[in-house]
């Protein structure tokens, strides 16, 4: 079966681990998505950001070194995924670019899998 995720679904979804957390770990994709949303929202979410919006929060929680969801972070193993699946970078102005969204691009598909799966 084809996989007609995005890059950055599939790295949300190949990054989560319940290794050390006291769950029953769900079978389905969509599971696995609620159940680290209601962790990410119980670990991360207090008075300071309750008020920014989920994508900003997912995004600011994926930089911190998650053990629940360890994404790439270091900027030549994002470039080299993104070299991977054929995103050729001819400046570093625009590298630099694609690394700045690279953690808004994950927040917001970690919310497309959450509603759409």
């Amino acid at each position: 079966m084809k996989n007609n995720k995005t890059m950055y679904e599939n790295i949300i979804l190949d990054s989560i681990d319940f290794d050390g957390y006291e769950v029953s770990v769900p079978e389905t994709d969509k599971g696995k998505i609620d159940l680290v949303y209601k962790l990410f929202r119980k670990e991360f979410i207090h008075d300071y950001n309750k008020n920014y919006s989920d994508i900003h929060n997912i995004s600011e929680w994926l930089r911190g070194l998650r053990s629940l969801m360890t994404v790439p972070f270091m900027n030549y193993e994002i470039l080299n995924i993104a070299n991977d699946k054929g995103i050729k970078f001819d400046t570093e102005d625009k590298e630099d670019f694609f690394l700045d969204k690279y953690w808004s691009r994950l927040a917001e598909s970690f919310l497309i899998l959450k509603y759409n799966l």
